[in-house]
């Protein structure tokens, strides 16, 4: 959608090249008068769905007690009706959390008839309001949430946060409960609260990093990015942000008000990575230690190799999963996780699985960020990189890391027991308490993400010098200068 509303937006006679060429746009959820006024007043077609009967609850008061497994598993079993209900929820609430990052084999249960004298409750995210429909659902209960990433260029912070659905998404929830017979929606939240619900959800162009879009935008052969007219623009401070990025990346290069693409910033639009990561590999290619980088990003894309379902004792856990522990890093630890994966496969591939369950690992987890890595490591080949090794020099790695996420580096204030961001001081953080590192206080590190519940936190974290970032901080603190200025001319 992006690069053909880019195209769109760039072509001077549209008429000649447009006349021919019929593009479809369909979705439950679009706003179709915004997007109709953007492609020159397009015409609009409503297909209605069957005429299914749905009946819509809402509470007097906004619910916000949580239900323990044991609990919902006894509601279950508590009568013998054949409906089934779909529970639309955030991980926030979840008071067992672990327990549904279970095996992928589990999920496949959600589709199966529930036993006989008992009643089918499956619990979702938001993947159930259009990803998937589940026999049997009669009843769909919203809690009015939804986990969303949202990026803030003012305070230079990529965070996962829980905020309330849009009207749209609360009305494709429903929607659920009706799609083969007549069925009901309970909503946790008052009626009054759904009438103040934003209509549509903010679309991903006003709320994610724009750096990645940015570069699409160069690679197609605009110079003035900040010209383009999309169908919903982003704030200039957003835009600002993503330039000052690149220019500190050396993707880009300012000439007068013309953005142009470096030889870096080519390599970089090859990978499929944010460019903060792809630089994270380009860096390492120079330090002889792609090898390993390799791996360490491959698995930045994938969930956590750990597997969260686990049902050992907690000492047990802890203890299984030190072997794989680097005091220094968390990045370094799902390195040795991988690395020994690959070295139990070599031995027997046909028990890596059963090694993968008595180590507390998600093994389809690993294969994916075996799969990516595959991946990563074709498109590094064909840029002319060098697969190198950095063997016990782990050190080069956590280099590497420092320079390509430079944006995610931290220095730890005393006074304030917390990590400032160096790019933007007046944001602080904590570990996260899930990293090897959450009980020290080391002076600079690196993180690869954000996540906001009680507090802000930082996770899978490296200790890195401060030397090793200090020459591509300095530049960006002084390209936001140079690009406010050329901003204001």
């Amino acid at each position: 959608m992006f690069p053909m509303c880019c195209g769109y937006a760039n072509v001077n006679e549209r008429s000649q090249i447009f006349d021919k060429l019929r593009i479809i746009i369909m979705s439950a959820t679009l706003e179709a008068k915004l997007f109709s006024s953007y492609f020159d007043n397009a015409p609009v077609f409503i297909v209605k769905g069957p005429n299914v009967s749905l009946l819509r609850f809402s509470m007097l008061n906004s619910i916000q007690k949580t239900l323990t497994m044991s609990s919902m598993r006894s509601y279950a079993s508590r009568t013998s009706t054949k409906r089934s209900h779909l529970a639309i929820i955030s991980w926030y609430f979840l008071l067992e959390e672990k327990k549904l990052n279970a095996p992928p084999r589990n999920f496949l249960k959600a589709f199966e008839p529930p036993p006989a004298g008992h009643r089918k409750v499956v619990l979702a995210t938001n993947i159930a309001e259009t990803s998937l429909t589940i026999p049997g659902i009669r009843v769909v209960i919203d809690c009015g949430k939804v986990k969303t990433r949202y990026f803030t260029a003012s305070d230079r912070t990529d965070v996962l946060r829980v905020h309330d659905v849009s009207k749209a998404q609360a009305i494709q929830r429903a929607g659920r409960a009706g799609r083969e017979a007549p069925g009901k929606c309970y909503r946790l939240y008052p009626f009054e609260h759904f009438e103040k619900l934003q209509p549509c959800s903010v679309p991903e162009v006003l709320r994610s990093n724009l750096s990645t879009v940015l570069l699409e935008m160069l690679a197609l052969g605009l110079r003035r990015p900040r010209k383009l007219k999309l169908i919903q623009q982003p704030d200039q401070e957003s835009l600002l942000a993503a330039e000052q990025e690149l220019i500190a990346l050396g993707a880009v290069t300012m000439e007068g008000k013309n953005m142009i693409l470096t030889h870096v910033g080519n390599t970089l639009c090859k990978f499929p990575l944010s460019p903060d990561q792809a630089r994270v590999l380009m860096v390492a290619n120079e330090l002889s230690c792609l090898e390993e980088a390799l791996t360490v990003i491959a698995a930045m894309s994938c969930e956590t190799v750990f597997d969260q379902s686990s049902q050992g004792e907690a000492e047990d856990i802890e203890r299984i999963r030190s072997r794989f522990s680097v005091s220094a890093s968390d990045h370094l630890s799902v390195l040795n996780v991988i690395q020994a994966f690959r070295r139990e496969q070599k031995k027997n591939i046909h028990i890596v699985k059963e090694w993968c369950q008595n180590n507390y690992l998600n093994f389809k987890t690993i294969l994916m960020v075996l799969k990516v890595r595959k991946q990563l490591r074709e498109i590094a080949q064909e840029c002319g990189m060098r697969i190198v090794s950095c063997g016990a020099q782990q050190e080069k790695l956590r280099q590497a890391l420092a320079c390509g996420l430079f944006i995610n580096v931290c220095e730890y204030d005393r006074q304030e027991d917390r990590y400032r961001l160096l790019v933007r001081p007046s944001t602080t953080l904590k570990i996260h308490p899930s990293s090897g590192l959450s009980r020290s206080c080391p002076r600079h590190i690196v993180f690869t993400d954000l996540v906001r519940t009680t507090d802000l936190y930082a996770r899978d974290v490296s200790i890195i010098h401060y030397e090793w970032v200090q020459p591509v901080i300095e530049e960006y603190k002084s390209n936001v200068k140079i690009v406010a200025s050329s901003n204001h001319r």
